[in-house]
């Protein structure tokens, strides 16, 4: 606990601190340009703003690739590796206690003890799993064949975010119709937002 407290105090707060304060100070000098000269402002962000389809550059990743030819093919060398990983994994490949020592971590806290004890059973449960297929691929290929059918469902992501890559332009309108406006929104927000986590950051000096 007193590792972690001193990671949380000593980099992760003030590297918050900073990254607002700097955050702000950037929008006050954009609130500052739309106010003083807007079409400079304007073709600067024509420079900057350039979108990105993280949907096209995921679509390889949405394409269903069949590799049960290949299990089938070599089931056997496949089954032999998953039990002896399973095995190797339940004897000897994870010590829950040692870990914990090594994190310090404060088990006596209930959410974190429940934590811990979720993550070591979804180890042994993952474990046995792995032994339990690893015979099946071996053994009894048709006994897998049939739990793969029933449990085997594509699901595409594509399909459920339509629409999620779509820009939407109203505030950039809105701006470029009344960038004064916007100016003074932006850098009087960004101000006291500025003067706020510098304080902060001059008092930890």
């Amino acid at each position: 606990m007193i590792a972690s407290s001193y990671w949380i105090h000593n980099w992760i707060i003030p590297f918050i601190v900073l990254f607002f304060f700097v955050f702000s100070a950037l929008s006050f000098v954009v609130g500052a340009g739309l106010i003083v000269n807007s079409s400079r402002m304007f073709k600067l962000f024509e420079v900057m703003n350039r979108w990105t389809s993280l949907r096209r550059q995921s679509r390889w990743a949405a394409i269903p690739h069949d590799i049960h030819p290949t299990v089938h093919e070599y089931r056997r060398w496949i089954g032999v590796v998953f039990i002896v990983v399973g095995i190797v994994g339940l004897v000897s490949g994870h010590d829950l206690a040692r870990l914990i020592a090594g994190l310090k971590v404060d088990v006596s806290r209930l959410v974190v003890s429940i934590a811990f004890q979720t993550l070591a059973w979804f180890v042994v449960v993952g474990n046995a799993f792995a032994i339990i297929l690893g015979i099946m691929l071996i053994a009894s290929p048709a006994t897998y064949n049939a739990i793969r059918l029933r449990l085997d469902r594509w699901v595409s992501t594509r399909q459920m975010t339509v629409g999620g890559d779509v820009m939407r332009l109203s505030l950039d309108k809105w701006i470029a119709t009344s960038p004064k406006t916007a100016g003074w929104i932006i850098s009087i927000v960004s101000l006291f937002v500025a003067a706020d986590f510098g304080t902060i950051l001059y008092s930890a000096l």
